[in-house]
């Protein structure tokens, strides 16, 4: 059993994704939910701007699975 979150993230994009990412490494235990199946969505054009903040993040612009490796974000 997983411990209760702090914060509930509706939405798995960029945005839902860079959310958790922060929130996580504020020490909150973060679930975040998304409708679809990783992966599934449409291609998704991504800005040398937005590669750039992804980058920032510390986050693989290319692949978003080191989220499931993180403790403190439960995606569901």
């Amino acid at each position: 059993m997983t411990a209760p979150a702090d914060v509930l993230i509706v939405g798995g994009g960029p945005a839902g994704h860079a959310t958790a990412i922060e929130l996580a490494r504020r020490d909150r235990r973060v679930t975040l939910v998304d409708r679809g199946l990783p992966g599934a969505g449409p291609p998704v054009l991504v800005t040398p701007r937005a590669i750039a903040a992804t980058r920032r993040l510390g986050v693989d612009p290319v692949s978003y699975t080191h989220l499931r490796a993180h403790e403190t974000i439960h995606a569901i």
